[in-house]
This record gives structure tokens, C-alpha cells and sequence, in this order.
């Protein structure tokens, strides 16, 4: 199966602009009686221009009335200023409708998802499938900014800039199944998972002053600019996570059930002797409306008790967040040299210094959750719906801490910071109030849920971190105030 799809959107500001075109590709074959395999694809090209600068409209609510946006001769009144505070700084948006030269802003991107399946029926309900996917992206940025324009008001040298990025993906999973009724009333399932994922980026980016002519715009930095100065960065990320699960069912004649599920995961994203965590969990089911005593209430189609417990973890942080950094602290577009110096007898050298503090001892956030449920059916399963109660306990919550000025840096600090309890409870009802066979059809569903969260625990000595609104004893993000005595 194949199938392709072209979509244009455009806005009612000047310049600004998308469109897409997608390729898409599907296959399933089977070899013999027991091997599977099957392919898809699904890549696209787009093209965005106007998004990188943020047009700010804002000039067209503050500019006065009794301005003109033309001069006398027909021309574009650069500054319509009303008043002596914005007759140097507010720029009449018609300029975005001026020269081509002025300003140019686009992205273009290419994404490809790609993935395949093997799959063998080994022997009585035992399979093995292989499943690998393969993600591409690539993106390259663009900008100019002309003299005294727009997006540059008041100076003297235009501005042109690109930057190109790539990331790669890729997935390899192994899963051995078994699954087999025996004696018509027992079922056992399993799962057996090892599996491996790797995500790479890559980035570079130059920026440059003083471009000789507009025409030439960002086509080619390197030969057209006066200033030979240059903005240069770049990057480049890996990260891996390894992990390992098994998974076991049982059922007894459709009415009771049980799963044991214990899963070890291993990421380089966090600190050496922390990269391994292993967590179990266990659910269990009672299909109560399989049960004799049950059957003669006919309007209950479905009823089904559930309860669970298992821990689950997270290792959302940026690649390398427990390793420190140093950096030269560029000082940027038109004298792109190293501002911290060091001495050395009479000379004066460029350094590097710190920009980041980070935890040694970085470690997986994990939470702890237990629940339990109720699903329910009635009239044919006209009427269904669920309630369930839950609690939860976070430990070592990962969280950025705010620094002060006297420790050197500006980027926050990355840490395992304390515990969060959250306890809540779910509730939902879908009625099929009309079907009909001539296409009238009528559903209702209603959802009704509370949550409760507190900080239980910090760590360290503190009780408290202000800037994040955190505060021991009470919800997340609590905003503390002043008691107002009055109007005096």
C-alpha cells in the first residue's frame, strides 16, 4: 500500500508560510506458514518561511492614528512615529512587505520513519519477532537581515546566519512470546524482551556581519563578508538505553488473572554507578460478570475488579547532564572573541571557565504506583464506564534548581531532588444513547477526576526552594503571598 499527500498553509502576515509533501508505504508478507515479515515507510519533505524570526505585530497596536504609513511621494514611512518616544524605535510593519532583500527567513526539513518486522512461529503458540526502526531527520536553517530593516532597526550592518542539523534513531527489539491454553480453562502468556536504542545529533551553525551586497544573503558567508569575523557553534549528542523485560500471564476460565512483570533498564544519560535500574510490578483481575451468581442480572453485560502495583522510571535529561562543561563565553556577532582572559606576566590569554554544575550521582527518577479499579457494562454494554482510585510516591525526583549569582554559573542545577506523593481518583461513563442503521448515531460520555499532589521530602537541609515554588508539606508550584491588613 502506498499513498502520497501535499498540504500549503499560509497567514495573513507577510512572509510567513508552510508547506509539506509526504510519501507513505506499507507492506505485510508471509513466507510459508510460520515467517512474517513486513515493512513501512513514512517520509516528508516541508519548507517553512517566516517561523525563526517571531514576526512581532505589536508595532501595529501602538503606532498612533494620526500617523501615516506612506510618505507624500508613495513611499513607506520607515518610522510612523506618533510621539517623541517611538520616533527612533518603532518600525512600520509595511517594511515586511518591501524589497525581497530586506529579510529572509526559511527552514527546510526532511524527516524519514522508517520500520521492519520479522516474525517466526517457532513451534505450538512459542514466536519470535524482531522489530527495528529507523528514524532520519535533517533540518537547515536560514536567515538575513538587511541595514536598518524590520527585524534590524537602527543598524548599520546586515546580519546572515545558517545552521544545519541532523538525528538519527534507531530501535532493535528482540521479543520472544509463548502462549498456550491448556485444559481449556488455563491460559499462560509470556513475554521475553531484550532490546536497544541509540539516538544521535549533530549540529553546526555560522552567523556573520557585514554581508557586501543583500543579494548575496546567506549563499556564501565565507567569500562576501567585509568583516571576516564569524559566530561559530555547534554540537553533538549520543545517548544509548539498554533494557531487558519479562513478563508472565495467567488466567483461569476467564475470570481470574494475574501478570508479574520485572524490567531492568540501563541508560547513559546518567552518572557512572547509577546507570542500571530494576523495577517489578504485579496485577491482578476478578471478571466478576463470568461468575454463576452473577448471570441472572441481565442488564449487567460487564463487570471486572482490578488492582495493580508496579514502579516505573524516567530518564528525561539531556545527554552528558552529569558532566560539567566549560566554554570560552564567545562574545558574540561583531567581535567574536574570548571574554575570559587569564594573565600570564605581561600577556593576557583567552581561557575557558565552568558554565555548568552538575551531580555527580545523578540517579533515575522512579515512581511508585498502586491502584484499583472497577470496570463495568450494562444493557448490552450500551452503558460502560470505569472508576479507579490511585496513589502514587515519586522518589528521587529529577528537578533544576535555580542557583545564585555567586556560584559563578547561570544554568540551573540538575538533581535528584526529593519525594512527591500523589493520590487521586478517576471516574467515566460513555452511553450510546441512539444507533441506527440509517446513520444516526448518539454517544455521551462523561469524565470527572480529582488529584492531589504534596512535596513529602527534600533533600539536604532545606525545607524549601522558593524560586520553584517548592515547599515541603504542600502541592507542587504553591504560590505564597502577602496577608493584605487592607486598604489604608
Amino acid at each position: 500500500m502506498a499513498g502520497a499527500a501535499f498540504f500549503k498553509q499560509t497567514t495573513v502576515l507577510p512572509g510567513q508560510d508552510f508547506a509539506r509533501g509526504t510519501l507513505k508505504g506499507t507492506g505485510d508478507f508471509k513466507i510459508g506458514k510460520s515467517v512474517k515479515i513486513g515493512i513501512s515507510n513514512m517520509s516528508n519533505f516541508n519548507v517553512t518561511h517566516g517561523s525563526q524570526f517571531g514576526i512581532n505585530v505589536f508595532p501595529l497596536l501602538t503606532l498612533s492614528p494620526l500617523a501615516s504609513p506612506y510618505n507624500a511621494d508613495g513611499s513607506i514611512n520607515i518610522k510612523p512615529a506618533g510621539n517623541v518616544d517611538d520616533k527612533d524605535g518603532t518600525y512600520n510593519p509595511l517594511l515586511l512587505l518591501n524589497n525581497d532583500n530586506d529579510w529572509v527567513d526559511r527552514v527546510r526539513r526532511f524527516n524519514s520513519f522508517n520500520t521492519a518486522f520479522g516474525e517466526v512461529d517457532i513451534w505450538n503458540g512459542l514466536k519470535y519477532r524482531l522489530n527495528v526502526g529507523l528514524n532520519y531527520s535533517q533540518e537547515e536553517g536560514a536567515q538575513f537581515r538587511g541595514i536598518d530593516t524590520y527585524f534590524r532597526p537602527g543598524l548599520s550592518t546586515n546580519l546572515a546566519s545558517v545552521r544545519n542539523s541532523v538525528t538519527t534513531s534507531y530501535v532493535l527489539e528482540n521479543l520472544l512470546t509463548f502462549d498456550k491454553v491448556i485444559a481449556s480453562k488455563h491460559r499462560i502468556s509470556a513475554t521475553a524482551l531484550y532490546s536497544f536504542q541509540d539516538d544521535r545529533s549533530h549540529s553546526t551553525s555560522v552567523s556573520k556581519e557585514g554581508i557586501t551586497a543583500d543579494f548575496v544573503q546567506f549563499y556564501d558567508l565565507g567569500k562576501s563578508s567585509t568583516d571576516p569575523a564569524a559566530n561559530l557553534g555547534g554540537g553533538e549528542a549520543t545517548t544509548n538505553v539498554l533494557s531487558y523485560m519479562l513478563r508472565a500471564n495467567y488466567i483461569y476460565n476467564d475470570k481470574y488473572m494475574i501478570t508479574l512483570t520485572g524490567r531492568r533498564d540501563g541508560s547513559s544519560r546518567l552518572a557512572v554507578g547509577n546507570k542500571w535500574k530494576s523495577y517489578p510490578a504485579v496485577s491482578t483481575g476478578w471478571n466478576i460478570s463470568n461468575e454463576s451468581f452473577l448471570k441472572k442480572f441481565k442488564s449487567i453485560s460487564n463487570l471486572k475488579l482490578r488492582a495493580g502495583w508496579g514502579i516505573t522510571s524516567n530518564q528525561s535529561v539531556d545527554a552528558y547532564s552529569s558532566r560539567g562543561g566549560v566554554d570560552n563565553r564567545n562574545s558574540g556577532l561583531g567581535n567574536p572573541v574570548p571574554l575570559i582572559r587569564y594573565n600570564f606576566g605581561a600577556k593576557s590569554e583567552s581561557g575557558y571557565s565552568v558554565v555548568k554544575i552538575v551531580d555527580p550521582n545523578l540517579d533515575w527518577e522512579y515512581t511508585s504506583t498502586r491502584n484499583i479499579g472497577l470496570d463495568f457494562g450494562l444493557l448490552n454494554n450500551r452503558i460502560t464506564g470505569a472508576i479507579e482510585w490511585y496513589k502514587t510516591k515519586t522518589t528521587k525526583l529529577l528537578y533544576s534548581v535555580p542557583l545564585p549569582p555567586t556560584s559563578g554559573v547561570n544554568d540551573p542545577y540538575l538533581t535528584n531532588i526529593g519525594n512527591i506523593a500523589n493520590r487521586g481518583m478517576e471516574f467515566s461513563i460513555s452511553s450510546d444513547n441512539v444507533k441506527s442503521d440509517r446513520g444516526l448515531n448518539w454517544s455521551t460520555d462523561l469524565n470527572f477526576y480529582f488529584n492531589r499532589n504534596k512535596l513529602v521530602k527534600l533533600n539536604g537541609v532545606i525545607n524549601q526552594v522558593v524560586n520553584n515554588q517548592l515547599f515541603i508539606g504542600e502541592s507542587l508550584t504553591t504560590i505564597w503571598d502577602y496577608r493584605k491588613l487592607g486598604i489604608w
